[in-house]
């Protein structure tokens, strides 16, 4: 199951992203759905491992996000920093700094996987950080910025290459 979850097509993805901001829930909220439609199913248990799975692999970025990621930005980036990705793609605007305030300058590119990059990971907050932003099209922005993301955003680390 894995591997087919791994051949998903990224137009299928884009097609759920697109259903997921009509229906106005983020993409986990509409696997929970799913899944409760087919809680009295047989085969429950392997659906929902099936579909834990591809909830899972859809919350990291795909690997060509990340690529122009790294393509775009690598030299801004020091060895020393850390990186992290959002769980799910945001609207930039949409984004809230640990002090609860929106970006004073972010992109207008629409719904954008969204990297977190600590650019002093030892040193004591505010300091230098950025925010990165990859666009389902492939529009990129970076915003500087002084504070880590909000608590509500969930974060997956990313390695560079």
């Amino acid at each position: 199951m894995r591997t087919l979850v791994l051949q998903l097509d990224e137009e299928l993805i884009r097609h759920a992203e697109v259903y997921s901001a009509k229906a106005g829930k983020s993409l986990s909220e509409l696997v929970a759905d799913y899944l409760d439609v087919f809680r009295e199913e047989p085969r429950r248990a392997s659906l929902d491992s099936e579909l834990t799975t591809a909830a899972e692999l859809r919350r990291r970025p795909a690997a060509s996000v990340i690529a122009k990621f790294w393509e775009t930005f690598d030299h801004r980036i020091s060895t020393e920093a850390e990186v992290f990705a959002f769980a799910e793609p945001v609207a930039p605007n949409a984004v809230r700094d640990a002090m609860r305030r929106p970006l004073g300058h972010a992109p207008d590119i629409g719904p954008a996987h969204v990297f977190f990059v600590d650019l002093k990971p030892d040193a004591n907050w505010g300091h230098d950080c950025a925010y990165a932003f990859v666009s389902r099209d492939g529009k990129t922005a970076w915003c500087d910025a002084s504070w880590p993301p909000d608590e509500s955003f969930e974060l997956e680390p990313v390695t560079h290459p």
